[in-house]
């Protein structure tokens, strides 16, 4: 018989990685587990199940603002109140593909801790019956305010996003396509777009033969210039006019979420690619997940080891991370890894297959020590 649990995530979103991270799990555990889906922000959590799951993606983070409200975590109605009634009903908690987004000695845009987030979680994590985290960074980061007797729960366990090929079976059509994933809302303008560093990534690749499309994830990814410079972008036509027609954030996060709904299986839109480029983990690792090889550009100190923990392979990772001070530096270094992934690329196919064997085995096996727990 399925076990019931309620699953604290994102989910269905303006975020295209979080939706995906969502059906991951949902279908890595679907012979197991009926999940009650509960937002990690919006839902007040009066109601769960006797197991509860912390699923998926960077929620283990502190505040978004932290001079308003800097008790708030990123489940920012999951407090110690909470858990001392969840103590007192029994209620059995796991942490599964869960990370963190919080560096050490974060700054204010980087959702810090403070003394009582710090004691919520280090509370919940003692509650706890395992804690799966996506990283090893992510352990380093969490453990380092736990208790000690506590640390011995954590365990590394692959974003099940690593595993679409095998939880979304599809035959790719790999098409000489490049695909791009950068943060280009606030950064393309009209007196920029036309001149910016990664045309001349573009024009490349052109050159020898490769196709440049543009995947936008979230909100933050896309404006309208984005539709002047790219070989093509990946949305719906629908959201390609609202979008050239619109500027304002609030209204283009109703459209990206809706979006998002056109998919039955959001990991179709990672599937036919040749090579990638991404700064936001869910922009980089689903490409990976079917073979592709693709270049993290990531600036936060937490993900960017995630090349090494996956793969065990920092080619996969941007020697520049990506920002808007040393354009020409990530573009420059974009094309050098173009190059060695052509140069190179049966080998590394090879390398991530193997990866995710290996990861798959350490998945199942967690998987099975969880539901064991539960």
């Amino acid at each position: 018989m399925k076990k019931k649990a309620s699953l604290l995530v994102y989910g269905p979103c303006s975020n295209a990685g979080d939706v995906l991270i969502y059906q991951s799990i949902k279908q890595l555990f679907d012979k197991d587990i009926n999940f009650n889906y509960k937002h990690i922000r919006m839902d007040k959590l009066e109601k769960l199940d006797d197991i509860i799951i912390i699923g998926p993606g960077g929620i283990l983070s502190g505040s978004y603002k932290p001079d308003e409200k800097p008790d708030e975590w990123l489940i920012r109605h999951l407090d110690l109140e909470k858990i001392k009634s969840y103590k007192n009903t029994n209620r059995k908690i796991v942490f599964f593909g869960t990370g963190t987004n919080t560096p050490e000695s974060a700054n204010k845009s980087q959702k810090p801790f403070n003394n009582y987030s710090e004691k919520v979680i280090r509370d919940l994590i003692s509650l706890s019956k395992g804690v799966f985290l996506r990283g090893k960074t992510d352990i380093l980061r969490i453990s380092s305010f736990t208790n000690t007797n506590d640390i011995n729960k954590f365990k590394f366990q692959p974003c099940p996003s690593m595993f679409l090929d095998r939880l979304f079976p599809q035959k790719c059509n790999k098409t000489d396509k490049i695909a791009i994933n950068l943060p280009f809302y606030k950064e393309l303008n009209k007196n920029n777009y036309l001149t910016h560093p990664i045309n001349k990534f573009i024009n490349y690749a052109n050159s020898i033969g490769l196709e440049v499309e543009f995947v936008p994830n979230h909100t933050i990814d896309v404006n309208k210039y984005v539709f002047e410079i790219f070989d093509n972008v990946l949305l719906t036509e629908k959201t390609k006019n609202a979008i050239i027609n619109s500027s304002e954030y609030s209204f283009l996060q109703t459209v990206m979420e809706e979006e998002w709904k056109n998919y039955i299986n959001i990991a179709d839109r990672f599937c036919n690619y040749r090579f990638a480029f991404g700064t936001r983990l869910h922009g980089w690792l689903p490409f990976m997940s079917y073979d592709t090889p693709s270049l993290f550009l990531s600036s936060n100190p937490i993900r960017r080891p995630m090349s090494i923990d996956y793969f065990n392979n920092p080619i996969y990772t941007a020697k520049y991370s990506y920002n808007s001070k040393n354009l020409t530096l990530v573009v420059d270094n974009m094309i050098e890894r173009l190059n060695y992934f052509i140069r190179n690329e049966n080998s590394l196919v090879t390398n991530i297959k193997e990866s995710k064997e290996y990861l798959w085995e350490v998945t199942n096996k967690n998987k099975n020590i969880m539901l064991d727990e539960l």
